[in-house]
């Protein structure tokens, strides 16, 4: 601690105030008085500090106070706590293991008094004996990157790392730079094991019902070559399939496929099982679950051309893409709509002059069915305007304009990908009618016409908006062109396809006017998260509102039933349920809502994480290396006790923080009370001998 006087004017200004004091006392007390010479002197020197205290704190005196705080030196203990630790160890050898750690742990403890026992998870603990190896993943570089920015200002010595150096988390820590030197100490079996892996389910997330899908199964073989593996298929119990796999090499990756019916709908849980080998090292990671949601059909679309045109087999090509879509192409003479219900309708030059499909057309515009409008050189405009709700069109004797692509910026309805917004003005130009562009409803823009380097506000693509009216109209004829402009530079059709569908996208999805949603983020959830259900409720103009009290009930595979309720608010809409085993549940949410009750359900799975036991070969190379870069050191089990010794004979130093802070003298309090008391005592003085 250090405490200076500093002043504002120079300290050579104290003498003057000295002498102030001096000179008023003087004159003050110089002359006869009633009560002696003794008593003149004591008020001579009472006044004589009054007036040169004032005086020397008129100077703007400050007192600087520099605090010096010695931080000493800190370890933290980092403990890998998954489960690939002790699947590789015997009960009596893992407990072994534990006890000769916790020894090394409490050593450290006694010679550093700032030391911190941490988790995967950055728990804190008071022994490695107390911690729970449980963790279904390990991500390495997480955990030292939090331990930095914990300990960021701080007297951080180094961290400890006790760990089989697997992760399958996150990216490497040797890539990573820590302020810190790391001591590793390697826990694990690092010998080969004779083991049979199923380590990923390749399979669609979303299958229609009725259809037949693929089911990929990756197994990895340790050891077992010339062997031959049984693998079931499993629906609730039920083996739907049985396949038998000849293992020809020792060591090797070998995918077997099964084809599959989807039968029900909904969410579906099919368990693939590898049925265990002799001698295998572990038969937990013999076993997945594939979770696969069943829907009851695809969205169709009806595409109504008024006679053969490339662009029919460009927007075949493009929808076709999306396997959430079925498509029917009809043409005049070629063959006949059948009498379905459409999601959306895609009318390539119609209405045409020959009134093709016009009962059709009529009726389709009737029944509000969302339609996208292609318009070319074969549409009758008098009829294209009284029969679309979004813009018209008057042409000038025909004429025609050959018009690039620019896009709008300001357009919000959906994102435009980054694959179109690069080739959208090499693009080649397409006809459009010349003439006047008038737009009718609540429209916004996708892409303006360019003439040359002229952008006009005359649209090219256009949507409708309106949430009762799902239009869309593209005014020129050449889709074609795009698609294979864009090939000739890329090789690919990602732009111009990804525009489109999302078009058709936008188009065809169906507005869900529910006042009262309750939905999971995620329908597939693994077993160490929370799965959260968002939830919405509006009023009758669908205004959200809160405070609204909910009831769910989750319901398992066994019919298990679980009960929660909740209430939304504004600040938070989201409710989080953690726990749940692995399986499908069903929901079903109720509010009371102006005396109504209303429902939500779904679907939705959890899934068993078990990357922890896909590989349990420990990994020193990487905590050496880790430990190398760090400047820190590398042990293993039996060596791990020289540790303490290490770290002590590395000094580590103390640091010390000096904060520097500045205060005005006149500010203290005390400062008042002394001049206060110095007046009092020479006025009492004075008043006592009979002055004045």
């Amino acid at each position: 601690m250090d405490n200076r006087i500093l002043f504002e004017f120079s300290p050579w200004f104290v003498l003057l105030c000295i002498l102030a004091g001096l000179i008023y006392a003087f004159l003050l007390y110089n002359q006869k008085n009633p009560w002696g010479r003794i008593p003149s002197i004591i008020l001579s020197g009472i006044r004589f500090l009054t007036v040169s205290l004032i005086a020397f704190l008129l100077l703007g005196p400050l007192i600087r106070h520099i605090q010096n705080t010695i931080i000493e030196p800190g370890y933290v203990v980092a403990v890998d706590n998954s489960l690939s630790i002790p699947e590789t160890y015997t009960e009596q050898d893992f407990n072994q293991l534990i006890n000769d750690l916790d020894e090394t742990v409490s050593a450290l403890k006694d010679e550093n008094q700032n030391l911190k026992i941490v988790d995967l998870a950055g728990n804190d603990y008071s022994r490695v004996k107390d911690m729970e190896f449980d963790e279904t993943s390990t991500d390495l570089n997480k955990i030292l990157h939090e331990i930095e920015n914990e300990y960021e200002g701080k007297n951080l010595a180094g961290v400890v790392l006790i760990s089989d150096g697997i992760y399958n988390l996150g990216s490497s820590p040797i890539y990573s730079n820590f302020g810190f030197p790391v001591y590793s100490i390697g826990i694990g079996d690092t010998t080969e094991k004779e083991d049979i892996i199923l380590k990923y389910l390749n399979h669609n997330k979303i299958v229609y019902q009725g259809n037949k899908f693929v089911l990929q199964a990756e197994i990895y073989n340790k050891g077992y070559r010339g062997n031959t593996l049984s693998v079931d298929i499993r629906k609730k119990g039920i083996i739907l399939q049985n396949k038998i796999l000849q293992l020809d090499t020792e060591n090797g990756l070998n995918i077997l496929e099964f084809e599959l019916e989807a039968e029900e709908s909904g969410m579906q849980r099919y368990e693939v099982i590898v049925n265990p080998l002799s001698a295998e090292f572990s038969i937990d990671n013999n076993r997945l679950d594939a979770f696969i949601e069943v829907v009851e059909g695809k969205e169709k679309i009806l595409v109504l051309a008024s006679a053969p045109h490339p662009d029919l087999k460009a927007l075949k090509s493009i929808i076709e893409k999306n396997d959430n879509y079925e498509i029917e192409m009809v043409i005049p003479g070629f063959n006949n709509k059948n009498e379905e219900k459409f999601d959306l309708v895609i009318l390539h030059q119609l209405p045409d002059y020959r009134n093709t499909y016009s009962d059709e057309i009529q009726e389709i515009v009737n029944n509000g069915t969302p339609v996208l409008f292609i318009l070319g050189s074969r549409t009758n405009f008098n009829r294209f305007n009284a029969t679309n709700r979004t813009m018209s069109i008057k042409p000038l004797r025909n004429q025609k304009d050959n018009v690039f692509v620019s896009l709008n910026s300001n357009f919000s309805l959906f994102n435009l990908d980054e694959s179109f917004k690069n080739i959208h003005s090499d693009l080649p130009p397409i006809p459009v009618p010349f003439g006047e562009y008038t737009l009718k409803g609540e429209s916004e823009i996708v892409l303006y016409q360019r003439i040359g380097k002229i952008t006009s506000q005359k649209p090219l693509l256009i949507i409708n908006k309106n949430p009762n009216v799902k239009e869309a109209l593209l005014a020129g004829e050449g889709i074609w062109k795009w698609r294979l402009n864009e090939y000739l530079f890329t090789k690919e059709f990602a732009g111009v396809d990804n525009l489109f569908n999302k078009v058709v996208q936008y188009l065809s999805a169906k507005e869900d006017r529910r006042k009262f949603r309750v939905y999971p983020l995620r329908t597939e959830n693994w077993d160490n998260e929370p799965v959260i259900f968002e939830t919405e409720i509006y009023n009758d103009i669908y205004e959200k509102i809160y405070d609204q009290k909910i009831d769910l009930t989750l319901r398992d595979e066994e019919n298990n039933q679980y009960d929660y309720s909740y209430i939304i608010s504004q600040a938070n809409s989201q409710f989080k349920i953690s726990g749940l085993e692995p399986g499908v549940y069903s929901y079903s949410a109720k509010t009371l809502q102006d005396g109504n009750t209303n429902s939500s359900d779904g679907m939705f799975a959890i899934k068993k994480l078990l990357v922890e036991i896909s590989n349990l070969k420990a990994d020193f190379n990487l905590l050496k290396e880790l430990s190398r870069r760090s400047s820190g050191k590398s042990y293993t089990k039996t060596d791990m006790k020289i540790l303490s010794q290490d770290i002590e004979s590395s000094n580590p130093r103390s640091l010390i923080y000096s904060s520097e802070n500045y205060l005005a003298i006149i500010n203290l309090k005390w400062i008042f009370f002394l001049i206060l008391f110095l007046i009092s005592l020479e006025w009492g003085i004075r008043k006592y001998l009979g002055g004045y």
